[in-house]
């Protein structure tokens, strides 16, 4: 991406983008996906929607392999900015999924993580990798009452996504043991199990994140491998 002309990356949307979105939601679609090629470091997305079909159809915002679906009347109310947040979060679970990643929470987390990392504005210091993941694992047991929710590393990734996850990390704030199970597993249960998901954000949930990610920082065993 870094080498080609504006002109060139301008052309890319249009030329990568199946969907049967058309008219003003084409439109938004094309903007959304300029921004995210215009901006370092994501030029992977361009990637990610050569093989991603953009559905719109009902049901609300969700991605997986080889697919996003998106609800027209809710993508249609979105802000442009909103919308390549949500566009790129749905992406890159395709990406993550094709290329072999992780199932449940760290895949949740690491689809936050980079949204929020290369657009951070209004970023709270706590809203970190381990928030968007260990956070993402507390949210479905404590509010939505799935206490099985996984947390797994990749399992097979590809040299793609492992250059992703390290860019990611580089950008991590709390240093996430991303890339080994025992580790992730262990400073979750340590650090971010006794955490209470279901309280207020911002008053209560975020000030407890920040003293867990502080303590976590200060094990040794919590790193990346």
């Amino acid at each position: 991406m870094t080498g080609l002309t504006q002109d060139r990356r301008d052309a890319i949307p249009a030329i990568v983008l199946s969907s049967n979105a058309a008219g003003d939601a084409r439109s938004k679609l094309l903007r959304v996906m300029k921004e995210l090629l215009d901006t370092p470091g994501l030029g992977f997305y361009a990637e990610v929607w050569s093989y991603t079909v953009v559905e719109l159809t009902p049901g609300g915002f969700f991605g997986g392999c080889n697919h996003v679906f998106l609800d027209p009347p809710a993508f249609d109310g979105l802000s442009d900015r909103d919308a390549r947040n949500v566009f790129g979060h749905e992406s890159f679970h395709s990406f993550d999924c094709v290329n072999g990643g992780p199932a449940g929470a760290l895949d949740e987390g690491a689809a936050i993580w980079v949204v929020k990392t290369f657009f951070p504005q209004g970023l709270d210091p706590a809203e970190t990798w381990a928030e968007a993941t260990y956070g993402t694992k507390l949210y479905y047991r404590d509010i939505v009452g799935q206490p099985d929710y996984p947390l797994l590393v990749a399992q097979h990734p590809t040299q793609k996504l492992l250059d992703v996850y390290t860019a990611l990390s580089t950008r991590d704030p709390s240093q996430l043991p991303w890339n080994s199970q025992e580790r992730l597993t262990n400073c979750y249960q340590e650090w971010f199990e006794p955490l209470d998901r279901n309280v207020d954000f911002y008053a209560v949930w975020l000030p407890a994140v920040q003293q867990a990610t502080d303590a976590m920082l200060a094990d040794p065993l919590c790193r990346p491998l």
